[in-house]
């Protein structure tokens, strides 16, 4: 009975094993794809509908009219002075003007044929047709010549306005430069004279103090403010030696910084005299005074050297657009020539 039992087991075992076989192989073999794994970008894209508008659109208004001949800029162009930006087509004007000369001259030819024999009614409707017809001419030519005298006036119109801006900038860049010569001189003073008294010659305070964060804060914002006095000269000296508004303009920056810097150590001389010991009522009297004297100078000279710049930035922005507007008004008058 057991032995037959195990045969029975075995033959189940046995079974079973050859489904789970068959189960197996008989499966889709399965392939995968494989990649070495990189860095690279990613790249969102945004799609978005909208339309392109100009900040600024100027109607070009010619002194006669006309068809236009031909457009000589592109969008986008940029133009100047003189640039001719369209032309209109003067043929119509041209052939009206040749015209009218015929027929003065028929006019005339034929006043003459008639005051070989014609009668005095002939001769005074002659006479009429002439003078209607050199009224014509003479109006047309007028009209060329209103057009011309139009577009000397502009271009005059464009050149003096382009010397008043020139004369105006001029006059403002001196302004600015003349506040970096005083920036330099009341840093100068500031650094070397008026808080001179609180240090010795190795920048060491003359004095003790209760607040050695303090003492150390002056002794610090001394030594960086000596150290921008040259560059401070040297930046007002170059920019006074090229002499042009954008030579001011891009001093304006290092002259500002070299300023704060000076200002700083001031403020810091002020602080550590309200920390001072052992110094007579008299002498940090005379030191309070001096650093507020230095104080004042140095704060006065920056709010005029950004007085200046702003001034001469604003008188930039007036003038472009005085400029632009004395140009279009050339390009309008040539388009009628």
């Amino acid at each position: 009975m057991k032995k037959r039992l195990k045969i029975l087991l075995i033959t189940g075992t046995v079974v079973a094993a050859g489904i789970v076989a068959a189960v197996v192989f008989s499966r889709p073999k399965v392939s995968y794809e494989t990649a070495a794994v990189d860095r690279g970008t990613i790249v969102d894209e945004v799609s978005v509908t909208g339309s392109v508008a100009p900040k600024d659109k100027i109607s070009l208004e010619p002194e006669v009219s006309g068809k236009v001949a031909e457009v000589a800029v592109s969008v986008g162009s940029q133009v100047k002075a003189g640039d001719v930006l369209v032309r209109l087509d003067a043929k119509d004007l041209y052939a009206k003007i040749a015209g009218q000369r015929a027929a003065v001259d028929s006019a005339r030819a034929r006043l003459a044929e008639l005051v070989a024999g014609a009668t005095p009614e002939d001769i005074a409707l002659s006479e009429k047709a002439v003078a209607t017809a050199q009224s014509k001419l003479d109006a047309s030519v007028a009209a060329q010549s209103d057009a011309q005298v139009a577009l000397d006036n502009a271009r005059k119109s464009l050149a003096n306005v382009q010397a008043k801006a020139d004369a105006q900038i001029a006059a403002k860049t001196d302004d600015l430069l003349a506040d970096y010569d005083d920036a330099v001189t009341k840093a100068n003073d500031a650094v070397t004279r008026l808080s001179s008294g609180l240090f010795t010659a190795d920048d060491h305070l003359t004095f003790t103090t209760t607040n050695s964060q303090a003492e150390n804060d002056a002794r610090q914002t001394r030594l960086q403010a000596k150290a921008v006095l040259g560059p401070l000269a040297d930046a007002a000296a170059s920019a006074k030696a090229a002499g042009t508004a954008d030579a001011a303009l891009s001093a304006y920056a290092g002259v500002s910084a070299d300023l704060a810097v000076v200002k700083a150590h001031l403020d810091a001389d002020a602080a550590v005299l309200d920390v001072a010991l052992g110094v007579p009522s008299s002498t940090l009297t005379t030191y309070r005074q001096d650093v507020s004297t230095a104080q004042t100078n140095v704060t006065t000279v920056t709010q005029s050297v950004l007085s200046s710049k702003s001034t001469l930035d604003l008188q930039e922005k007036l003038n472009d657009a005085d400029v632009t507007a004395a140009q279009i008004a050339v390009s309008n008058a040539e388009a009628g020539v």
